[in-house]
């Protein structure tokens, strides 16, 4: 009997080691500035595609299928926003002075191109409106929007050098003010 028991638990145990020894190692996550360059650089592009299919769809006569390309767009923002905060969630926080700058920098940019993109939205909402159904979808879109962004920024900031945590939060709360306005006018 002391033998059985012995043999079960050396059997469990060298099976556990087996077990640990086959299975493959986790992939190692790196900080790839270059991605999040990139990354950045692609917030700054569907941003810039959404604005483009908002002003393009007509103020009155719209069709479906070219509010949809709107919808898309917003979509590819978000999908943006959420690559880049996963890309940067592995960088070892803070981030230098001079590369926290240059991402200031591009945050601007894209809180200006942004802020132009909801405020047309916002513009053409009686447009969408008259679709039917539309606004609806963007106003989900525009909640997954903002809570990406929140996520993004809460990344963002926790990685900011201390002398730059300031004008961090100021970008991030003018971005949230540029969002809560697009979603109230969709509420």
């Amino acid at each position: 009997m002391a033998f059985a028991a012995r043999f079960v638990t050396f059997f469990l145990a060298f099976s556990n080691l087996v077990s640990l020894s086959l299975a493959a190692p986790a992939p190692a996550v790196v900080c790839s500035l270059d991605q999040i360059a990139a990354d950045v650089q692609q917030i700054s592009t569907q941003t810039l595609a959404l604005d483009n299919h908002v002003l393009a769809f007509p103020d009155s006569g719209g069709l479906a299928s070219d509010a949809m390309l709107v919808h898309t767009d917003l979509q590819g923002v978000i999908s943006a926003i959420d690559t880049t905060a996963a890309d940067m969630e592995p960088c070892p926080a803070p981030f230098n002075d001079d590369l926290f700058q240059n991402l200031l920098s591009s945050v601007q940019t894209i809180i200006s191109q942004e802020s132009q993109a909801m405020n047309d939205l916002v513009a053409k909402k009686p447009a969408f409106d008259a679709v039917g159904g539309v606004s609806p979808i963007f106003k989900q879109d525009l909640d997954n929007l903002r809570a990406s962004s929140v996520v993004l920024e809460n990344v963002w900031l926790a990685r900011a050098p201390a002398d730059l945590v300031g004008q961090a939060q100021t970008l991030a709360d003018e971005i949230n003010n540029v969002l809560a306005s697009a979603q109230a006018a969709y509420a």
